[in-house]
């Protein structure tokens, strides 16, 4: 090789990994974030990490399961064995 090619390599191989990561950050996200807008919030799907976001005005929230999911759970405990 030239030396003008082992000069421009590094900087080529920079720039394509600095694409390839700016390109790709959406894969990393580690929660789903929400916001809340009203004091009664349901969750759906407990067992997917999520980050709910409100505004405090000194009222507690309410966070509750949703029906499907309590109904899903007992399905689910009745098809396991009891010893």
């Amino acid at each position: 090789m030239s030396t003008k090619t082992l000069k421009i390599l590094p900087v080529i191989s920079l720039a394509l990994f600095a694409l390839v990561f700016l390109l790709h950050p959406g894969t990393a996200s580690a929660h789903q974030p929400r916001i809340v807008e009203d004091r009664v919030t349901v969750v759906t799907e407990p067992e997917i990490s999520k980050a709910y976001y409100g505004k405090l005005e000194g009222v507690p929230d309410i966070y509750t399961k949703s029906q499907l999911c309590i109904h899903w759970r007992s399905y689910l405990g009745s098809l396991t064995m009891h010893y």
